[in-house]
């Protein structure tokens, strides 16, 4: 089973990206890329560590992250969205990642 998604060199990442014999992955990490879009799929809650530092992803990708992230119930992992030119997250973002840190996860963004 992979536990560990850990690219370079990439420009966008999506669902189709991923397939379902990966939900065993506890680890994102795909820092200083050149992803401007991230579309985490519902599914994935043993990861612990994501990780899209330096990168350029706009808000709705940084809103999903966190929402999605969120909606997995699950506590005390890693998320860092800051860096590069990552935008900051909006409202239903803001909400995540205070709701995530209430459980025990520390969670950097912009």
């Amino acid at each position: 089973n992979i536990k560990e998604l850990i690219g370079g060199a990439c420009s966008r990442l999506s669902a189709g990206v991923f397939n379902l014999n990966m939900i065993n992955v506890e680890v994102i990490n795909f820092n200083s890329n050149l992803l401007s879009a991230v579309l985490l799929p519902a599914g994935f809650t043993k990861l612990n560590l994501v990780s899209f530092v330096n990168n350029n992803l706009d808000a709705a990708s940084v809103n999903n992250v966190l929402i999605t992230i969120n909606g997995f119930n699950t506590s005390g992992g890693f998320i860092s969205l800051s860096g590069g030119t990552n935008a900051a997250p909006t409202a239903g973002g803001i909400a995540a990642k205070n709701t995530l840190i209430s459980r025990g996860w520390t969670v950097t963004t912009i």
